[in-house]
């Protein structure tokens, strides 16, 4: 997920290029993507330093319009119709957390040599498989006596996933 200072940085200057103090120089702007899922990475940050620097953040506090997708553009009361479609995808043996998000793969191992570091990620990893059993995890323990650990830690801030409750 972007940070949101690259957005701010944007909306400075659409302002600027357009002569216009409205948002993003008065420019309709559409985001899309589920802000309460994977959080930008904060060098040295903490758990704050990553919230506040989520476009969550920044588009839950503006004005904004929430559009669903809509499966039968003919019903479509907004003037771009907005369809979900699904883009094939090409073979590859690696691929980061983020770099998944949004997809939808036929099976989905996940190699955790250390637990995830931030905000959704588990749950994005996980969920990019169509079904349950096509999801294979290994988990390695942080020390050597752990051998046979079957479980690793999953972050969640709250304060995301009450923002995100809010549109």
């Amino acid at each position: 997920m972007a940070n949101k200072s690259v957005v701010e940085a944007l909306d400075k200057l659409l302002q600027d290029l357009c002569e216009n103090k409205a948002p993003f120089g008065g420019k309709l702007i559409v985001f899309g993507g589920d802000f309460g899922q994977v959080l930008p990475v904060v060098r040295g940050g903490g758990r704050r330093e990553q919230v506040q620097a989520s476009l969550g953040v920044l588009i839950y506090g503006h004005t904004s319009q929430k559009i669903p997708l809509e499966p039968n553009p003919s019903e479509n009361k907004y003037l771009i119709p907005f369809v979900r479609r699904q883009v094939p995808l090409r073979l590859c043996f690696a691929m980061s957390i983020n770099k998944t998000q949004g997809q939808t793969l036929d099976y989905v191992g996940l190699y955790l040599k250390q637990p995830v570091f931030t905000h959704g990620q588990l749950y994005v990893a996980i969920s990019r498989a169509k079904t349950g059993k096509n999801v294979k995890v290994l988990v390695l323990p942080p020390i050597a006596r752990d051998i046979g650990t079957k479980y690793t830690t999953n972050v969640v801030y709250d304060e995301v996933l009450l923002r995100a409750s809010f549109l």
